[in-house]
């Protein structure tokens, strides 16, 4: 019986271990050529209690999902990237966490610098949770907009 028990204890204390050593993240990690890899969380105070990022990069560009926080710890945008595009949705939100504006866009990395930019439609609201504008853009350009509820520039 001892024989069973001590098995099993074993058994468990194994199966423990490499369960955790699995499910263990790195965080914060630079490649060889020194760019962002896999899961990044950044914070704004030295307690890590307020974060200010928490993302994912694969060769140190923004990947699968990027939320960016107020100072209050509430989110202010997130970034939800299409896989292996450049192409993404971005939902920006105020202050009180209520949505300001949801669109579509792109990243653009060059060597001098990352450019993004709207594409398609947007829908912005006001902090009610109004819908009070919708407008279309072409490679960041405005190329028209409408007014909704009576609000106008």
């Amino acid at each position: 019986m001892r024989l069973i028990v001590s098995v099993l204890i074993v058994f468990f204390l194994f199966s423990s271990a490499v369960q955790a050593q699995f499910w263990k993240r790195d965080l914060n990690q630079l490649d060889s050529l020194r760019r962002k890899t896999g899961k990044w969380i950044t914070y704004q105070d030295s307690t890590k209690k307020v974060k200010s990022f928490k993302g994912y990069f694969i060769e140190g560009r923004e990947a699968k999902k990027s939320i960016l926080y107020h100072p209050n710890g509430k989110r202010m945008v997130i970034f939800k990237y299409k896989r292996n595009s450049d192409a993404l949705k971005c939902k920006y939100y105020y202050y009180n966490g209520k949505i300001q504006s949801r669109a579509f866009g792109f990243m653009k990395y060059t060597e001098k610098e990352i450019r993004f930019f709207l594409d398609g439609k947007a829908r912005d609201y006001n902090e009610k949770g109004k819908l009070v504008r919708i407008a279309y853009y072409k490679n960041g350009f405005l190329e028209e907009e409408q007014w909704k509820n009576g609000y106008s520039e």
